[in-house]
């Protein structure tokens, strides 16, 4: 295995049980979210120096994404907070392993 390849893969691994380990703090919900947005956003900004700007042609379609994503950042927590995630919610958070 490539070595950057091994490097992305443990920084997966480490997003991942960081992600974990915030969602399980006890914080409230809303409250892990921001926390995560916040780390996150961090994380962007601090790697937006090594990587180009995207072509001009794709700006629509990663503003478009975004909007899309935006709302339903919150609807999954808002869901298992309620105690009532839908069948369109990921597995995980309906509590099934």
């Amino acid at each position: 295995m490539d070595l950057p390849v091994f490097g992305a893969v443990l920084a997966a691994a480490a997003m991942h049980a960081g992600w974990n380990a915030v969602i399980k703090t006890g914080l409230d919900r809303k409250s892990s979210m921001l926390l995560l947005a916040l780390v996150q956003s961090g994380i962007a900004v601090i790697l937006l120096p090594f990587v180009p700007l995207p072509q001009p042609q794709s700006w629509a379609v990663i503003a478009g994404s975004a909007r899309a994503a935006s709302p339903t950042g919150g609807c999954p927590s808002a869901a298992r907070t309620a105690g009532r995630p839908g069948p369109s919610a990921p597995a995980r958070c309906r509590g099934v392993r």
